[in-house]
């Protein structure tokens, strides 16, 4: 596969921001709906947070690196915000999957960094449960789970995601997942919640893995969309988005 100019979207910001201090600067490379007020439905679903920590002190860490790999094979773990160097990565990484057939360690823009692992299963059939352990700068321990590559066939798109219904969240999950893939394979869906009291103001987000090509399976992405029971519909905006107009919310006009 060649290297693809794809952003890739990873869901731990770089700094926490805390009720009462300066909001925090997120990188041009990071997906701007990616905050600290973000809750993944989609890991809530299965039992994996973005970053938590469990009784026995490790906290676990679901990569979410939405880009291709170099080549076919590959296991991608987000390393953001991590204070080790690359050999110190390389180390570590080689000791625990010591029948890896190659590594890279990559920094893409300010505290973005990632590794790409390549690994026969029939060796490391666990990877995906078990992932890598690392150190953090707090001397804790730290389990990133890997996720795995786009195809080179796949762009991403990342939707801002407006008057949103309001139900209980396995319910919310369940009818985001069937409006929105019928343009994609959904990637990853959320709420957004204020920041002081964590309420859910019917704001969201997702990320979608769309053909680079057209397909007659696949419709186009459209800013209106549709909820399963025909009523609660919500809205959508990505980057280059077609001129709309904010009253009507119909394609071509502005006013």
């Amino acid at each position: 596969m060649a290297l693809s100019d794809i952003k890739h979207y990873l869901p731990v910001a770089l700094t926490t921001t805390t009720p009462g201090s300066p909001a925090s600067t997120v990188p041009s490379c990071y997906s701007p709906v990616m905050a600290t007020a973000c809750d993944s439905l989609m890991n809530a679903q299965k039992g994996q947070p973005d970053t938590v920590t469990f009784d026995d002190g490790v906290d676990i860490r679901q990569s979410k690196i939405w880009r291709t790999s170099r080549s076919d094979g590959a296991y991608l773990f987000d390393l953001s915000a991590l204070r080790g160097t690359d050999q110190q990565y390389l180390q570590s990484i080689a000791k625990q999957y010591p029948h890896q057939y190659g590594i890279l360690i990559k920094r893409n823009c300010p505290g973005a960094c990632y590794a790409e692992v390549y690994v026969d299963t029939a060796d490391h059939p666990n990877i995906l449960t078990e992932g890598i352990v690392l150190f953090q700068s707090n001397f804790k321990k730290l389990r990133i789970l890997p996720n795995t590559p786009l195809r080179d066939d796949q762009k991403v798109v990342c939707l801002s995601l407006r008057d949103l219904p309001f139900y209980k969240p396995p319910v919310l999950l369940e009818g985001l997942l069937e409006s929105l893939g019928s343009f994609g394979t959904v990637l990853d869906v959320g709420v957004l919640r204020d920041p002081f009291s964590r309420a859910y103001m019917g704001t969201g987000y997702a990320i979608l893995s769309l053909p680079k090509a057209n397909k007659s399976s696949v419709l186009p992405l459209t800013h209106n969309i549709s909820w399963k029971n025909g009523r609660d519909g919500f809205y959508a905006t990505w980057t280059n988005i077609p001129t709309r107009c904010p009253n009507c919310h119909d394609v071509g006009h502005k006013k």
